[in-house]
């Protein structure tokens, strides 16, 4: 997860903070928080007499400021789903959730906001549904398939995987790749495909990041998730070349099979293989 800092008041990325992308095209930052003039403590003795607000406090700024924002929200995500549904979730999912959940400036992910800006109110909206799927392991050969259906709503779908741990065999730095793509009036949507904050038909697919986005118009969607390649196993019980996702839906209802068992709490479902 790549942080970066934003002003604290509306969009952009903040000046004095870097910008991407990874020279092997992947986008980051993920996400931008606000880090500007953040009050904090600040002993009497360190070296920021320029910036007191009083002789205990101070502002800072930054990337360190960014990134600790981040993590308190995420660490509020980690408890708050433990006591929605009585499991831990995995880093990928938490990053799916922040990155589902991230407010676009309307250029689409990029370098200088990723996703979007850290922003979580819309997940505690009872107007709002949601739907889980963490943790699922799909096989070299195979493809998971489900639908999607919004009458009113947009479509927000995130596809976060964590890769596995091993040397990289050719340029790009992410060894397993999923494909993430939605289809619907003979229109193909892939992951990451942009324009003015929109998903847009006619490109193609996302061969390099292990984190993709769909934001799609209400309507009727056939979702997909296919490994593209398959080097390592993420899933060692599994002898099969394998990545383990993690999924968000948003504003849509989903069906996912028949031998997956929901887990639901309020407006959040939780699935399960």
């Amino acid at each position: 997860m790549r942080v970066w800092a934003a002003p604290c008041e509306g969009v952009g990325f903040w000046q004095h903070s870097s910008n991407g992308n990874c020279s092997d095209g992947r986008i980051k930052p993920d996400i931008i928080a606000p880090a500007q003039e953040i009050p904090t403590a600040c002993p009497p003795y360190r070296a920021c007499r320029n910036r007191m607000i009083d002789e205990r406090h101070a502002t800072f700024g930054g990337t360190s400021a960014a990134a600790a924002i981040v993590s308190g929200a995420a660490g509020l995500l980690v408890a708050w789903w433990l006591d929605l549904f009585g499991r831990l979730p995995s880093p990928a999912m938490i990053k799916a959730i922040l990155v589902n959940e991230a407010l676009d400036n309307g250029a689409g992910p990029n370098y200088s906001q990723g996703w979007g800006r850290l922003y979580l109110k819309d997940l505690f909206n009872s107007d709002n549904s949601f739907t889980f799927v963490d943790r699922n392991v799909v096989t070299e050969g195979e493809c998971h398939e489900f639908y999607v259906e919004s009458k009113e709503h947009p479509v927000k779908i995130s596809l976060v995987w964590d890769d596995v741990t091993q040397p990289s065999t050719n340029n790009n730095a992410v060894i397993n790749q999923l494909v993430l793509c939605a289809q619907t009036n003979s229109k193909t949507f892939f992951g990451n495909n942009f324009s003015e904050g929109w998903s847009v038909f006619g490109y193609a697919p996302d061969l390099v990041n292990n984190v993709q986005k769909l934001v799609l118009p209400a309507g009727i969607y056939r979702v997909s998730i296919r490994p593209v390649r398959l080097l390592g196993r993420a899933n060692e019980s599994i002898q099969q070349l394998n990545q383990d996702y993690s999924l968000v839906v948003k504003n849509a209802t989903v069906r996912y099979g028949t031998r997956t068992r929901r887990v639901q709490e309020s407006n959040y479902t939780l699935l399960e293989a």
